[in-house]
């Protein structure tokens, strides 16, 4: 049996028919020729009890009376056929039809005329013969729709599995890349830049990080959901550069909802990842107005150039002098309590002070002021691991300068002020107490400004 066939057999139990006659008589003397018919038959005394009646059920046949009060059958058939175009639709007319029906039938509005008297014998011919036309088209239609759902399957799968080689290209490479990273040279403003990486695919946000970390970018995170991404853009602001991995959709809408976050600033720059290639869609990922694209497979040659060009941008590249005179201040918050750093991250913020950055670990407040220039650091008593504890005798063994940093020493009391003091800073020191409002905050900036050392302040009162 061809699938035809098949399809024809399985329609059997799914044929419905619809009679309507204003004419009780007439609709009783259909009633009783048509039912035999082994087919499901709904007999109606009006046209718009049928539009009521057959909701979004499928029809296969209609026969109807022309002349009816509520609306013509002419009108009835033309809406019926507007949803079910291949359902069979015959016309009771008189021994004449009308020139309207006539054009309705050139029309294929109407598939045929039955006559008044009509035959019974004659009538259940033509509703079979009508049922076995309807079969065969509906067939036909399942059959073409099976096609396209085949083809538009494949054509998914052959899509995929291009996405799926362009990815082990990509891991490749940057495996290539990692056997010779020694050759690879970087300029030290370059690792400079702090970065995250957002992609569902571990590998290639795992090969990306590997191969950052290697070249000696300090600063370099990879995440695997955009809830992590954002949860993390809108607690910190130490995030330059947001490396999107993923579909392109994707990619695109976390970039508008990052710029659509009036808790996210600033704005950190944004490379979109990409297996799309298409014109249409890299000329949108430019109206966008992101900061750089790379198409799938890529080297990570390909992706230092990106990361060099937004650095440009961001004035990394600018030597000490040149950034003491054009840069603002970089200010940098570093504490256990989420809160705590958002309220005075906003407050500096608001009070005009545009480069701040957040972090949570005294590891993280290590690297960072061995990575790059920090005017002003904000540090929470609660850091209490090591690297937080030994900081200045970590920056001295390491040789970082540090004698241009002022500090602003947060605490909810005084109870760690010796820890504070064992600190042993050398460069202007202040103190802010637990109430963290916007004219604290400045006060406390003001007594650094004026020189004030950490001897300076008696903790236990």
């Amino acid at each position: 049996m061809s699938l035809k066939e098949k399809i024809e057999e399985s329609l059997e139990s799914k044929i419905n028919i619809i009679v309507v006659d204003d004419e009780p008589k007439i609709l009783k003397a259909l009633q009783r020729v048509l039912g035999g018919l082994p087919y499901n038959v709904d007999y109606y005394d009006g046209p718009l009890k049928v539009l009521e009646g057959i909701g979004d059920k499928e029809i296969s046949l209609v026969v109807s009376d022309n002349m009816m009060p509520e609306m013509s059958g002419l009108d009835l058939l033309a809406k019926i056929n507007e949803k079910h175009p291949i359902c069979q639709k015959y016309l009771l007319t008189g021994a004449t039809a009308s020139q309207q029906a006539i054009d309705a039938f050139n029309k294929g509005t109407i598939n045929q005329f039955i006559p008044k008297p009509w035959d019974n014998n004659q009538l259940i011919d033509i509703i079979n013969e009508g049922i076995s036309k309807y079969k065969k088209e509906k067939a036909e239609q399942i059959r073409g729709q099976l096609k396209d759902h085949v083809l538009l399957k494949q054509s998914e799968q052959f899509e995929k599995a291009k996405q799926a080689l362009k990815q082990t290209q990509t891991e490749l490479e940057l495996k290539k890349s990692l056997d010779n990273i020694d050759k690879i040279n970087v300029p030290a403003e370059l690792k400079q830049l702090a970065i995250l990486i957002i992609g569902h695919n571990k590998n290639i946000s795992n090969a990306i990080l590997e191969a950052l970390k290697k070249i000696g970018f300090y600063q370099c995170e990879a995440v695997n959901t955009i809830e992590r991404a954002m949860e993390i853009l809108i607690r910190s602001s130490w995030v330059n550069v947001i490396l999107s991995d993923g579909d392109f959709i994707d990619g695109l809408k976390l970039y508008k909802t990052i710029q659509s976050q009036s808790g996210i600033h600033p704005k950190p720059s944004y490379i979109l990842i990409t297996t799309k290639s298409q014109k249409d869609e890299i000329e949108q990922a430019i109206q966008s107005k992101i900061d750089g694209y790379i198409i799938k497979p890529f080297r990570l040659e390909t992706l230092l150039d990106q990361l060099s060009n937004v650095a440009d941008k961001l004035g990394f590249f600018l030597d000490r002098s040149q950034k003491s005179k054009k840069e603002k201040n970089s200010f940098l918050i570093a504490g256990k309590d989420f809160n705590v750093c958002n309220t005075i991250s906003n407050h500096l913020i608001l009070g005009g002070i545009e480069k701040v950055s957040i972090t949570h670990s005294g590891r993280a407040v290590f690297h960072i002021l061995k990575a790059k220039r920090i005017d002003v650091l904000f540090y929470h008593d609660d850091l209490d691991d090591p690297h937080w504890h030994n900081l200045v005798r970590s920056l001295r063994a390491e040789n970082i300068d540090y004698s241009d940093m002022k500090v602003v020493i947060t605490s909810h009391s005084g109870i760690k002020a010796e820890e504070q003091v064992a600190h042993n800073f050398d460069s202007p020191v202040s103190f802010l107490n637990r109430r963290f409002d916007k004219s604290a905050i400045f006060v406390a900036l003001n007594q650094i400004l004026n020189g004030n050392k950490l001897a300076d302040f008696n903790y236990r009162k």
